[in-house]
């Protein structure tokens, strides 16, 4: 009966001819299965995968360069395009995250990344990773912070280069230092800072 059902739906789909031999319609069907799974295998999780490893050291250059607060390591991270996205939505592109770090007056303890998902699809690829911050705000009050981070990079120019940065912050404070705060003189744009 879910033969019937079926050829009956391919034939409204694809009016003309169906063909009824269910083992050329199963061999088809597992053909297509396995070039779809062959197709998306570099998408994969592989830490061997070269692209996967390359962004994955590009991740750390970027958690690296806001650790240390190194504009020009972050410079050559960001694309030009690069945009921020904070916890409430603000977005900062390149020139302004990099202006906001530079000008942040906190003091960042320690930042670690960990818990990596890095899935590539040709030319583009999704991070996404934990942080662990804890660092000290210029009056001395203490920030720590769990959350998670999803990079959005590109390969330009045979370079990886984060494209987009939307934050995932979990935090029991009330201003959480995901967010941008240009008024408190302790900047953090995004939730690495």
């Amino acid at each position: 009966m879910k033969t019937q059902s079926l050829i009956a739906a391919l034939r409204f789909i694809y009016p003309g001819k169906v063909r009824r031999d269910i083992r050329t319609f199963a061999i088809v069907l597992l053909t297509v299965a396995s070039a779809s799974r062959a197709l998306t295998a570099g998408v994969l999780d592989n830490p061997r995968d070269p692209a996967v490893a390359e962004v994955r050291a590009r991740e750390d250059d970027y958690t690296r360069g806001v650790r240390d607060k190194d504009i020009g390591l972050l410079n050559s991270v960001f694309a030009e395009s690069f945009i921020d996205t904070s916890e409430t939505g603000k977005l900062i592109n390149k020139q302004r995250y990099l202006e906001l770090l530079k000008a942040d007056r906190s003091t960042i303890e320690s930042l670690v990344t960990d818990e990596f998902k890095i899935l590539v699809y040709g030319d583009a690829a999704v991070a996404s990773s934990r942080f662990v911050l804890k660092a000290k705000e210029e009056d001395g009050k203490r920030i720590e912070e769990i959350g998670r981070a999803t990079d959005v990079w590109i390969r330009e120019n045979g370079r990886w280069m984060c494209v987009s940065q939307p934050i995932q912050a979990r935090s029991n404070q009330k201003n959480s230092p995901c967010d941008p705060i240009e008024s408190s003189g302790s900047v953090r744009a995004n939730g690495r800072v």
